[in-house]
C-alpha cells in the first residue's frame, strides 16, 4: 500500500510541477550546500528561469510536497540519484518545483534523450 501511495504522490508531484529547467545537461552536483539537508544541482543549455545556473533540492520541500510523510525522504533520494545518473549520462533533463518557481524550489527531476 505504501508503494501505491508513493506511486501516486509521484504522478501528482510530475502533474502539478511547474517546470523550472527544460532541455538542459547536469554538468555539476553538490551533495549539501553549508551542511544542510539539501542538494545542488548545476545546469548549462536548456531554457527555463533557472536554466544555466544551480538548482536546490531542499528535504523539507520533498517532504512538503508529499504531504509531509516519509515519502518525502525517498522522493528527495530518488531526485539525487536521477541527478547523478543525468550527469553520468550526460543525457538532458527537466527539473520542476512544486509550491513556487525559483531555483531554491526544485523537488521534481526528468531525464531523457
Amino acid at each position: 500500500m505504501k508503494f501505491l501511495l508513493l506511486i501516486l504522490s509521484v504522478i501528482s508531484i510530475g502533474a502539478n510541477a511547474t517546470q523550472i529547467v527544460v532541455e538542459a545537461k547536469v554538468t555539476g552536483i553538490e551533495n549539501t550546500s553549508h551542511g544542510t539537508n539539501e542538494f545542488v544541482v548545476w545546469t548549462t543549455g536548456g531554457s527555463g528561469v533557472c536554466a544555466n545556473r544551480h538548482v536546490r533540492f531542499y528535504r523539507s520541500k520533498a517532504d512538503a510536497s508529499a504531504g509531509n510523510n516519509a515519502d518525502g525522504a525517498e522522493l528527495h533520494k530518488r531526485a539525487y540519484s536521477m541527478a547523478l545518473t543525468a550527469f553520468s549520462t550526460g543525457d538532458k533533463v527537466n527539473i520542476g518545483a512544486i509550491g513556487g518557481t525559483t531555483c531554491d524550489d526544485a523537488v521534481w527531476f526528468k531525464i531523457h534523450k
